[in-house]
C-alpha cells in the first residue's frame, strides 16, 4: 500500500471516528435536509474509499507473493529422472541347414512297340443295277371265279401274238364272256378288261367294252386295244362289275384266261 493510499484510508477513519464521538458527547442537533443529505454522502464516499483500500491492500499482498516466487524464495520440486534397465540381448538360435535330398534317377518306361493295324482298302459296296421285272414262262394264264362263267382272251401285236416280254406300244385282246344254263340272268354294269401294273390296279387303262344282261347258256365276243407305253408287268384279267339279285353291283373278276407280260423301257 502506497502513502497516498494510507493518507486517504486514516482520513476517513478520522472522520468516521469523530462522527461517533459527537453523536455520543453532545446533544443531536436539530438535523435538517441539507446537513442528512451531505452526511449520507460522506457515509457513502468513506464506504468507497474504504473499500477501494481494501482491494489496493490485496492486490498488493499478491503482487508481493509473485515477486518472491519470481526470485526463487519458493522452492519447486524438480523430478529426477528414473534410471531404466536395458533389456539383455536374448538369444536367438541359427537354423542348421538342412539336408536337400538329391533327385534319383528314374528308369523311363521304354515305349513297346504295338502292332498297329494297316487299314486295308475297302471296295465300295457294289450298287446293284435295277433289275427288269421277271419275264413270265408263257404269256397265258388262268384265274377262279363265280360259277357258271367262263372268258378267253387272245393277246396279239399287229400279226402276231403277244410275247412275255414286249416294247412300249398299242396291245391288242379278243375276249369271250360267256354263261352255262344254271346262271339266272346278269346284269353287268360294266364289264371289260381290268389291267394291273406291277402289283396294283390301273383304274384310268381298263378296257370297256360293253354294259348289259348276259343270258343263260350264252357266250358273247369283244375286241379291245390299250397302248402299255410305261415299263412294268402288266397283268390283264376279264372284270365286271356284276349284278345278280339285287343292287348294288359287286365288282368281280370271271374265271377263265388272265394275259401276263412285261413292257420294257
Amino acid at each position: 500500500m502506497n502513502t497516498r493510499e494510507r493518507t486517504a484510508l486514516s482520513r476517513a477513519s478520522l472522520i468516521t471516528l469523530l462522527g461517533i464521538l459527537s453523536a455520543c458527547t453532545s446533544e443531536p442537533p436539530t438535523p435538517n435536509a441539507a446537513e442528512v443529505a451531505q452526511a449520507a454522502e460522506t457515509e457513502q464516499a468513506g464506504a468507497q474509499q474504504t473499500a477501494q483500500a481494501n482491494a489496493a491492500a490485496q492486490a498488493a499482498e499478491k503482487a508481493a507473493e509473485a515477486a518472491r516466487v519470481a526470485t526463487g524464495s519458493v522452492q519447486t520440486l524438480t523430478a529426477r529422472p528414473t534410471s531404466t534397465q536395458t533389456p539383455s540381448p536374448t538369444f536367438t538360435r541359427t537354423p542348421t541347414p538342412t539336408r536337400t535330398l538329391t533327385p534319383t534317377n528314374t528308369e523311363t518306361p521304354a515305349p513297346t512297340a504295338t502292332d498297329t493295324a494297316v487299314p486295308t482298302a475297302t471296295r465300295p459296296p457294289a450298287t446293284a443295277a435295277p433289275t427288269q421285272p421277271p419275264a413270265p414262262v408263257t404269256v397265258y394264264g388262268s384265274t377262279g371265279g363265280p360259277a357258271g362263267y367262263t372268258t378267253t382272251i387272245i393277246c396279239f401285236r399287229g400279226s402276231g401274238d403277244c410275247s412275255t416280254t414286249m416294247p412300249p406300244g398299242d396291245v391288242n385282246f379278243t375276249f369271250t364272256l360267256g354263261s352255262d344254263l344254271t346262271t339266272p340272268w346278269t346284269l353287268f354294269l360294266p364289264y371289260g378288261l381290268s389291267v394291273e401294273r406291277d402289283g396294283v390296279n390301273i383304274p384310268e387303262m381298263f378296257m370297256f367294252v360293253d354294259a348289259g344282261w348276259l343270258p343263260p347258256g350264252v357266250t358273247v365276243q369283244f375286241g379291245g386295244s390299250k397302248n402299255f407305253a410305261t415299263p412294268g408287268r402288266y397283268i390283264v384279267r376279264s372284270s365286271g362289275c356284276m349284278l345278280v339279285t339285287a343292287f348294288p353291283c359287286g365288282w368281280t373278276t370271271m374265271g377263265g384266261t388272265t394275259v401276263t407280260f412285261v413292257i420294257q423301257p
